[in-house]
């Protein structure tokens, strides 16, 4: 019988996808579906509301602890998505885009990252 409390790694987390992750310094995302769980709710005025999950967040920011830079690239854009962002200390931000590959091309031109 397996014991519950032992720590397995997964089989995919082979050295080949280790050292493919190391390589990873930038995690860019989009907002809804990805920082949400893609409900939007609509009350009385019309005015729009999202949920975020706080273990998303607290993702964020052991990928900022481990060197990871982050940025958002959506479509959306309201103040209560601003705020969400600023609070997770997201360095790029790219809010009311609809080109994202724009987007993205402007972030590699303007930091050190690169597609690889």
């Amino acid at each position: 019988m397996e014991n519950p409390n032992v720590l397995v790694m997964p089989r995919a987390l082979t050295p080949i996808v280790i050292e493919k992750a190391k390589k990873i310094k930038l995690i860019l995302m989009d907002i809804d579906g990805v920082l949400t769980n893609g409900i939007i709710y609509y009350n009385e005025n019309g005015n729009i509301s999202r949920g975020y999950n706080v273990q998303d967040g607290m993702a964020i920011d052991l990928a900022h602890l481990a060197g990871l830079s982050t940025g958002i690239i959506s479509a959306k854009n309201s103040i209560s998505i601003k705020k969400r962002v600023e609070e997770l200390n997201i360095k790029y931000i790219y809010l009311g885009v609809e080109n994202k590959i724009d987007a993205l091309k402007e972030i590699l031109n303007t930091s050190h990252f690169t597609y690889e």
